[in-house]
């Protein structure tokens, strides 16, 4: 199988569709699924929740160029700490994993991406 079938095979099907937030918006921790960044234009800002266990995966993707959105992290997506994520272009993508932080709380990091790079806020 083709590599760029395996991620949307992996968290594929309408149970795991996540619906857009509106602008502002939070993106919620607490489960895997998919999300379209859909927005009608403007600059866009949404907050991630950090996850409330290990194993979830969240799979971003801008489906409409219509301005930039930026979502940020509660806490850093990557072993630096980055929390920002800017989404300007159809099919900037990132592909979210949860990992253990601490003994009691859990982060998202980045497993793959195609256009997207963190940054500090």
């Amino acid at each position: 199988m083709p590599s760029s079938q395996v991620i949307p095979q992996a968290v594929s099907g309408a149970d795991w569709s996540i619906p857009m937030p509106p602008a502002g918006g939070t993106i919620a921790g607490d489960r895997s699924g998919t999300l379209s960044l859909e927005y009608p234009s403007g600059t866009i800002a949404l907050s991630l929740d950090d996850p409330t266990r290990l194993g979830l995966t969240l799979v971003i993707s801008m489906g409409a160029d219509n301005g930039v959105v930026t979502i940020t992290a509660d806490s850093g997506v990557n072993q630096a700490g980055n929390v920002e994520m800017p989404f300007t272009d159809v099919g900037d993508t990132v592909m979210l994993v949860s990992i253990r932080d601490t003994t009691t709380t859990y982060a998202w990091r980045i497993m793959g991406n195609d256009t997207i790079t963190p940054a500090d806020p």
